[in-house]
């Protein structure tokens, strides 16, 4: 997208968006502000060749799939997701 509209606002802001840590990137992606409205109607994800995200039913696979993702990443950062190993008596 910076090649395409390189004087556009949007594009900065993604960018400095997509460099946050993942929780707080995570926040502002579901954030219902004006300005994180404003932005997704510039999002980068939609330029994805051949997905055509009009099909209902390919964005709900892509949110349950963006859900799960996310938890397990959040599993991560809480520690949760490690292996624990039990230990020889």
């Amino acid at each position: 997208m910076s090649l395409r509209f390189p004087d556009c606002s949007f594009v900065t802001d993604w960018e400095e968006l997509l460099r946050l840590p993942t929780r707080e990137l995570r926040t502002l992606l579901t954030s219902r502000s004006q300005n994180m409205k404003r932005l997704r109607l510039s999002s980068p994800f939609v330029t994805a060749e051949g997905v055509d995200f009009t099909d209902q039913t390919l964005r709900r696979r892509i949110r349950r799939a963006a859900k799960r993702i996310a938890a397990r990443g959040q599993r991560r950062e809480d520690g949760l997701g490690q292996h624990i190993r039990p230990t020889a008596a």
